[in-house]
């Protein structure tokens, strides 16, 4: 305000505390009014800060509830834990097998003879190692074609450095120094497995190269007489694990089985030959209902924030920050229409929040009744995840299998149409010239397939009276399927005798436009008498699924059939049934993600509450505003004040000045008549 320093002096009066009196007074009804409009906006402003808190957090609750691990955590266990332990994965299939392990898989261990001075040198030059595998009946040594031969070179002959060099060159033989009481041994450790069995090979600096001196004393060939290249001792043979799963025979190169059973990894432990375990996998959704729990509480604090904000209290005659707001009211509405819709069709058992017991209260929070929740999980588990997930319904029909449905898919329904049944491939033979008896005790019936591109070694057939046909089949389908090569390549065939015809049927078990069997070589007997050979007889490959998704084209690769563009990613597997539209795969969104796109409508940035906020946030800057507006006012004000009581004081000045003159006039017109 201005600063006049003569008021009052004309009239006596106190004209700049006058003027500031009044102009508070001015300024007091406008202050006050824009002092209770901003507490009011500042208090709805950090109402909308804790309810916005309390959305995000709730969001936040049911992270868990939208992930499939939470849903789909499968446990594996074995009843009989020193025999095998057992593990599985997303995917796997419930239910119980059996599993007898007959033998585990070794490593083979070749050790030297016993050296007792460390520092002595054996001798010095290359040793190479190849891997293979070894029959003791025909003393044969077949390479594994898998893993090519590998040279180390020895320069320190001594133990010591010739473990090291061999260490160091990490060719997957591991050496090691074994002090036995007597002196000093080295031993070769090879990785598990029949065909990871070693021959080594030396180049001997002294210039011989399998006698049993020099570095020839690491020499071995199985095949060989000891002392000549047979100079190390096998103190462990190299075998595979054999196991047998629901009757089922299965070699491995090592005690980690990961493709027996689809999804499951059995660790084995131990062989017993003869006891039968019990594999059981089985699905755990223990973590849902505490995730489900998270939800509740969550939600409930959401509803108690904005009921804070938004209710009148009668006893207190107090109302929310917030009554009546039309906001959080379209909030609160869609909010609960949200949490009881419905997800399915009249045929799904789980299809509401109602149905897992989450159900709404008077006050508007959800209550949850955890053991309703845990029968329809042990019911129908999938129900409920799609429930709060979303994703595809039940397969359209029984022969139609889900591989993989893509998390990111628009619901709604996809069509699928089969146009071709993926088909085995299969070797169907000649007339079985030994048929019906098949008194086959005398010959020799040898064989030789190839599956699905892989080759069996060499395959004889037991001389034998059988009796029957489908008694040579279930020999010839043992013999064929216990082949090392074949079955370490996950490959298997069905043998199947044709009365009618009178011939054998060796088919894959694989399908598609890769399942072939074809004959590779027979004995002479084995065409007469069987019917089996490599001139006779008809081989058919398999083809491959084909048909539609969703109205484009997808490829198919054996039973299985991908989509592509818009269904890129989704997987099949048509296991029968007919040609043609085979119905819809529905694809539902689930309660959680349409919680999702409301809660984002709500909290994104440019969302409702952000609008809100800034809508109050303009009024406290229009408050302001009128606050700049009020002030210069006021000084306008205090002006005007102060030219009136200038001229004012001006005015009684003169007057008084005026009064003075007056008085001494008369002062001296009395005076001068008294004399």
């Amino acid at each position: 305000m201005a600063n006049v320093s003569s008021l009052g002096v004309g009239s006596g009066i106190d004209i700049q505390s006058l003027v500031q009196q009044l102009v508070q007074a001015e300024a007091l009804g406008p202050t006050a009014r824009y002092d209770r409009k901003e507490a009011e906006y500042q208090a709805q402003l950090s109402s909308l800060g804790t309810i916005k808190s309390a959305m995000a957090d709730f969001r936040a609750s049911y992270l868990d509830l939208k992930l499939q691990s939470t849903f789909n955590t499968y446990t594996a266990s074995s009843s009989d834990t020193d025999i095998f332990t057992a593990s599985a994965e997303n995917g796997a299939a419930t239910g119980t097998q059996t599993v007898e392990v007959t033998q585990l898989a070794q490593a083979q261990s070749l050790a030297s003879g016993t050296i007792t001075d460390l520092s002595q040198v054996l001798g010095t030059g290359t040793l190479t190692f190849e891997f293979g595998t070894y029959d003791s009946g025909a003393n044969t040594f077949t390479p594994n074609a898998a893993k090519p031969a590998q040279t180390v070179t020895i320069t320190d002959g001594t133990l010591q450095g010739i473990r090291d060099a061999v260490n160091e060159a990490d060719i997957g033989v591991t050496a090691s120094i074994i002090n036995d009481g007597t002196g000093y041994r080295l031993v070769f450790q090879s990785e598990s497995g029949a065909e990871n069995g070693m021959r080594i090979t030396v180049a001997d600096d002294d210039g011989t190269n399998t006698d049993t001196a020099g570095l020839s004393q690491l020499a071995y060939d199985p095949t060989a007489a000891s002392g000549s290249g047979k100079n190390l001792t096998e103190t462990i043979a190299a075998q595979d694990a054999q196991l047998r799963i629901n009757g089922i025979n299965i070699t491995s190169s090592t005690n980690t089985i990961t493709d027996a059973i689809e999804n499951v990894t059995l660790e084995l432990k131990s062989a017993a030959v003869g006891k039968i375990n019990t594999l059981t996998i089985s699905r755990d959704t223990g973590k849902v209902p505490e995730a489900v729990q998270s939800f509740v509480d969550a939600y409930n604090s959401l509803i108690e924030s904005i009921n804070a904000a938004t209710s009148y209290d009668f006893e207190t005659g107090e109302a929310g920050v917030l009554i009546g707001d039309p906001t959080l009211r379209g909030f609160v509405s869609q909010l609960r229409q949200t949490i009881g819709t419905t997800v399915g069709d009249f045929s799904t058992s789980y299809n509401s929040f109602a149905s897992v017991g989450i159900t709404s209260a008077a006050d508007g929070s959800l209550t949850f009744d955890e053991s309703k929740l845990k029968a329809a999980l042990e019911d129908k588990p999938d129900e409920v995840m799609r429930l709060f997930m979303g994703g595809s319904a039940e397969p359209p029909d029984a022969y139609i299998r889900y591989q993989n449905i893509p998390a990111d898919l628009d619901p709604g329904r996809i069509p699928i149409e089969i146009t071709q049944l993926a088909s085995q491939g299969n070797y169907v033979g000649a007339a079985a010239g030994a048929a019906p008896g098949f008194d086959l005790s005398t010959g020799t019936y040898t064989l030789q397939v190839e599956v699905d591109g892989v080759q069996s070694a060499s395959l004889t057939l037991a001389a034998n009276n059988y009796g029957s046909g489908d008694a040579v089949a279930a020999a010839l389908q043992s013999l064929i399927n216990n082949d090392g090569n074949l079955a370490s390549n996950g490959k298997g065939v069905v043998v199947s005798w044709d009365a009618t015809a009178g011939n054998f049927t060796i088919r894959s078990n694989s399908y598609g436009s890769a399942s072939r069997v074809q004959i590779v070589a027979a004995s002479t007997d084995m065409s007469a008498n069987l019917g089996i050979g490599t001139a006779i007889g008809t081989a058919t490959n398999g083809v491959d699924v084909a048909g539609t998704i969703g109205g484009g084209p997808a490829t198919g690769a054996g039973r299985v059939l991908s989509g592509t563009d818009l269904y890129d990613g989704m997987e099949l597997e048509i296991t029968g049934g007919s040609l043609g539209y085979r119905g819809a795969i529905t694809i539902e969104e689930g309660v959680l993600t349409r919680l999702d796109s409301l809660l984002d409508s709500y909290l994104d940035s440019g969302g409702l509450l952000e609008n809100k906020t800034d809508g109050l946030n303009e009024a406290i800057d229009g408050i302001n505003a009128q606050r700049a507006d009020l002030a210069d006012y006021l000084d306008q004000l205090e002006q005007r004040y102060l030219t009136k009581f200038s001229a004012m004081d001006v005015l009684v000045a003169q007057l008084n000045a005026t009064s003075t003159y007056l008085a001494q006039q008369l002062s001296a017109l009395t005076l001068n008549k008294n004399k």
